[in-house]
């Protein structure tokens, strides 16, 4: 009986054709996308890279507690530069509370920056430089231990940040076509895809919504004088790619935070021909600048919002920028209340809240 009916259902799907009609069922082509180009990965171990954090592909040797580490709610991790020890950027923690640092394990041969928390704070993603001036992916525990190595592409791979479940890890390369774009792979370095194709353009900067799906970066055009660009959204499976902040003349905007509601972006911009927080809904609408620094705090990068959501980080410049270089401050979400964690010396940039 079954061919009779499949000749029946086919007649009558002609019939509708004909008459003008949808067919109540037709063949779709798995390839309704352009094809992506093939990401070639190097297995190699980059040069400069010690052996025993060689790329790894086995995440399940690494057991995380049940119910994330809440002893590192509020602490942020920091790349700094201790003056005091002859070695290159490392990771930190930070007591956003007293400004207390603890070096993050021990300190490294490459450089160490760009860190992002994991969602169950039991884990840190970072950018590791290598001697030859490469940058990959890491990834190491809270307490200091278990490094890992996630990629090891000939192309310089940057700006980690975590999907909010904790299995996919977005980033920033040169992998194709020699600029940056963004691309996704997930927690153990497996299964690298490209979000977005923005040709000459730079994308980077990459931060996921705590909602998932979304994420913000900013898109720079080669060649512009700008010194910042524009936000953009694109889905975290490479699904559309919208440009969320409007245009403003020769000025723009630099790297962006999501409220932890996800509705809400706040970003650093020079709109008003300084830089300053702003802030834009998801969807585009009510765009406002947020605060009015002094004129001797200059932000430089890393907006980061507070897990209680209330408060905003940046690292920059202030008074002290002879002495400390750069440093990191804090301010409520309505921009009160601005002030320096601490005053070490050497430079605080790169960090996560």
């Amino acid at each position: 009986m079954a061919r009779p009916i499949s000749l029946l259902l086919l007649t009558l799907s002609l019939v509708l054709v004909a008459l003008g009609c949808k067919a109540p069922f037709q063949l779709l082509s798995t390839n309704t996308q352009p094809e992506k180009p093939t990401l070639a990965r190097n297995s190699s171990n980059t040069p400069g890279i010690p052996s025993d954090v060689a790329a790894t592909t086995t995440p399940a040797s690494i057991q995380w507690p049940d119910g994330g580490c809440p002893q590192y709610a509020d602490w942020m991790v920091v790349a700094y530069d201790d003056p005091t020890l002859d070695t290159l950027t490392d990771l930190y923690l930070l007591n956003p509370t007293d400004g207390n640092m603890n070096i993050l394990g021990a300190p490294q041969p490459f450089r160490q920056s760009e860190p992002a928390w994991s969602p169950e704070r039991c884990r840190v993603a970072f950018s590791g430089t290598t001697q030859d001036g490469n940058n990959d992916i890491y990834v190491i525990s809270a307490d200091g231990t278990q490094l890992t190595r996630l990629t090891s592409d000939p192309a310089k791979d940057m700006f980690p940040d975590w999907t909010p479940d904790g299995n996919q890890i977005v980033f920033t390369s040169f992998r194709w076509q020699d600029t940056r774009n963004l691309f996704v792979m997930n927690a153990d370095g497996s299964d690298v895809r490209q979000l977005t194709f923005n040709g000459p353009e730079f994308s980077q900067w990459p931060q996921v919504s705590p909602l998932g799906g979304l994420v913000v970066y900013t898109q720079n055009a080669i060649g512009n004088p700008n010194p910042g660009g524009r936000l953009f959204l694109v889905g975290t499976e490479g699904i559309g790619n919208k440009q969320l902040t409007p245009e403003a003349a020769n000025l723009g905007e630099l790297d962006a935070a999501w409220s932890s509601d996800g509705q809400t972006i706040f970003f650093l911009s020079n709109r008003s021909s300084k830089i300053e927080i702003w802030s834009i809904g998801v969807t585009g609408s009510d765009l406002k600048q947020i605060t009015n620094l002094p004129a001797h705090i200059t932000p430089s990068h890393c907006l980061r919002v507070s897990p209680d959501g209330k408060r905003i980080a940046f690292y920059g410049v202030g008074k002290g920028v002879e002495q400390n270089g750069q440093q990191i401050f804090v301010l409520n979400v309505d921009g009160t209340g601005l002030h320096e964690i601490n005053e070490s010396p050497g430079n605080e940039d790169w960090f996560d809240w």
